[in-house]
């Protein structure tokens, strides 16, 4: 049985900044009465976290109380209109992905740690200012949110709760991207709702960001991303945008020093790929660039690099759920 904890994807590090910096920033704007009889799929595992970090009181969550704020959500969505597909990851995701992020999670947790240990020193030195010592709390208990995982029998509890209250739910055989993907390819829904970027490198056609907020604010809006037209705007293939997701900071590999996503985009766009970009003259592993240094990171060879590049370019293009029907899992 799957048992390690799960995270919010890294996603891709720069890639909407990216957009920006090449004027391909262009989203569609929609309110959530354009939504109206469509088909949303949910990335469930960003919607929990989305859940669990709204709680400041300082007290552990239950999946009593995640899988009641997420039920609202749903509830609002379906008054509109809306038919929603909540994903979840079902199974181990990839290994990469497991040593990689493990690291960074581990990175993350201790920088967070210490600006609440400094944030709580801070509190024994205020007198007699309710509002201060409340608004410090207030930050001090989000941030202990943001320490917090859901683990796999966490999440298990909440989408049991959420299918015996009749909600569509499924669970990915792998993680929940996979299936997203494969919903949207598949055409079976008409928008992925996620904040994460790798989700349109992996193949999902119409991204929709900020649709929690647009169920809970009637002014706001969410933005959609086609993903044909940032294939347009960038004047890249499918093939090519896979290889520059493989090249940014992603969940599966760690980025080459110095390689942002402007210039992750430029050797991709001149050289077609990972491995010419590693293998050309501007890459040379002997002088490591004189005007700027590209270097592998630690313990990595240019080709341990371009295999895990191909490997990164394999994931994002995994379908595990393609050909098999799991509109939910069995409890345990």
């Amino acid at each position: 049985m799957y048992v390690c904890m799960f995270d919010t994807q890294m996603g891709l590090t720069g890639f909407y900044q990216l957009l920006q910096s090449k004027g391909c920033y262009a989203p569609v704007e929609i309110c959530l009465d354009h939504l109206r009889g469509q088909t949303v799929a949910i990335d469930g595992d960003f919607v929990m976290y989305t859940a669990l970090h709204g709680y400041t009181t300082g007290a552990d969550v239950t999946p009593i109380e995640l899988a009641a704020q997420i039920t609202q959500w749903l509830g609002l969505a379906k008054s509109a209109g809306i038919q929603t597909i909540f994903v979840t990851t079902g199974g181990e995701p990839p290994m990469e992905k497991q040593t990689h992020c493990s690291v960074l999670r581990k990175r993350k947790r201790d920088h967070q740690q210490v600006s609440i240990d400094v944030m709580k020193d801070q509190l024994t030195s205020i007198v007699d200012d309710i509002g201060e010592e409340m608004h410090l709390r207030d930050k001090i208990y989000r941030l202990e949110n943001t320490i917090r995982r859901i683990t796999s029998d966490m999440s298990r509890s909440v989408m049991n709760i959420l299918i015996d209250e009749g909600w569509n739910c499924m669970f990915a055989k792998s993680e929940a991207d996979f299936m997203l993907v494969m919903l949207s390819e598949d055409h079976l829904c008409d928008y992925v709702a996620t904040d994460d970027a790798d989700i349109i490198v992996a193949g999902a056609e119409h991204v929709l960001r900020g649709f929690m907020r647009m169920l809970t604010d009637k002014m706001a809006v969410g933005r959609v991303f086609c993903r044909s037209d940032i294939l347009a705007c960038l004047h890249m293939t499918s093939e090519a945008l896979l290889e520059l997701g493989s090249l940014l900071a992603c969940d599966y590999q760690p980025p080459i020093t110095n390689v942002g996503p402007v210039t992750a985009f430029r050797m991709i766009q001149k050289y077609g790929s990972v491995r010419a970009f590693i293998h050309s003259d501007l890459f040379d592993m002997e002088t490591k660039n004189k005007k700027r240094k590209f270097i592998l990171p630690a313990g990595m060879t240019a080709d341990a690099y371009i295999a895990r590049s191909s490997r990164s370019v394999d994931i994002f293009r995994s379908r595990p759920d393609k050909h098999s029907s799991v509109p939910t899992e069995p409890r345990d």
